[in-house]
């Protein structure tokens, strides 16, 4: 999220009420600098805490971070703590086998308990993963994807929005909200510290709330 897109910091037409609770509610970092202008080698720098060329991942289909590459979530579990993640990871080489299968990989990387998704698909491109096995559950996956193609048949410079054609618990941030809702009452009143990694900026709002009323 572009930080100059943030209402809370000025921009005078978009409108971020749910980014502008948290950041007044947490801590905003003015002088923060990206290692890299591309999402997935900046994603590798944070998990890892290497620069680009120290990792590799200098464009987004080069996905090189092997399962044991020191990161932080591994370090973080070492420690003792339950670390998962609900949503979109996007991070490491293995998106080229199918997302239902990613979890002994990911208990590699350092996550004990983990629910991933893919991104928005932005290309039409339709992976397999735990929330299109909800939908094709529920009976949704083809009216999902012929909403995907229609996205990206008419975007313009590469842009598509819209309404979702799916109410709150089928749309996939709702859904992904859900899941890290279920793991934060599971852990909440454990004795054991845990990190929850959540893959949608709206799903963080509710998660704030949820560790309140917990």
């Amino acid at each position: 999220m572009r930080a100059d897109c943030l209402s809370w910091l000025g921009h005078p037409e978009v409108k971020t009420p749910a980014l502008d609770r948290l950041s007044e509610d947490g801590v905003l970092f003015r002088n923060v600098v990206t290692q890299a202008p591309v999402c997935v080698p900046a994603r590798i720098s944070l998990f890892t805490g290497l620069y680009v060329h120290q990792h590799g991942c200098v464009i987004n289909p080069t996905y090189n971070l092997w399962p044991d590459t020191p990161n932080m979530v591994r370090a973080v579990r070492d420690a003792g703590y339950e670390t998962g993640v609900r949503g979109k990871l996007h991070l490491f080489w293995r998106h080229d086998t199918e997302l239902p299968l990613s979890a002994p990989l990911l208990r590699k990387f350092g996550f004990t308990d983990a629910v991933e998704t893919a991104g928005k698909c932005s290309n039409a491109f339709l992976r397999a993963s735990a929330y299109t096995e909800h939908l094709n559950l529920q009976g949704l996956l083809d009216r999902f994807y012929r909403d995907l193609v229609r996205r990206v048949e008419e975007r313009t410079l590469g842009v598509t929005f819209g309404k979702s054609v799916f109410g709150e618990k089928d749309q996939m941030d709702g859904w992904i909200m859900d899941r890290g809702i279920e793991f934060v009452r599971r852990h909440a009143g454990a004795e054991k510290p845990w990190l929850a990694w959540s893959g949608r900026y709206p799903a963080l709002e509710v998660l704030r709330e949820e560790l309140r009323q917990c």
